[in-house]
């Protein structure tokens, strides 16, 4: 490992459930994300290289939604909103400029009710622009 080599080259964000039979066919169907692991309480899905979400019904653990968001960063935050238009998916307004205008996004929720976004950076000094095109 070098020197400016970062110590964490993964992630799974987890959320909570008592409905696991809504939240995995929202990820697997309506996200298009794929099941990479199937484990007794928990599943989790690819969402880009390096990092996962996680789904668990857990029942002594939190299922809070307020105060967190995932963000789901495209090249197209416009075809990603019609082609999850198109399966039902309701947002909270369509893609628009957010912030200072540096990046597009719009709102919704999964079946659990934790907030989503989909979001597309328009700032070339974002990092990782080169990995989502």
């Amino acid at each position: 490992m070098t020197k400016n080599e970062p110590l964490i080259n993964q992630a799974v964000t987890w959320l909570y459930t008592e409905e696991l039979e809504k939240l995995v066919p929202f990820y697997r169907d309506v996200m298009e994300l794929p099941l990479v692991l199937e484990q007794a309480r928990c599943r989790v899905f690819r969402m880009a290289a390096g990092a996962f979400i996680g789904v668990c019904r857990i029942p002594e653990r939190p299922l809070g939604t307020k105060g967190m968001m995932v963000t789901f960063l495209t090249a197209d935050v416009q075809a990603l909103y019609e082609r999850l238009l198109a399966k039902g998916v309701e947002f909270e307004h369509p893609p628009k400029p957010l912030g200072d205008g540096s990046l597009i996004g719009t709102f919704f929720r999964d079946p659990q009710g934790y907030h989503l976004q989909i979001q597309q950076f328009l700032d070339p000094r974002w990092p990782a622009a080169e990995m989502i095109v």
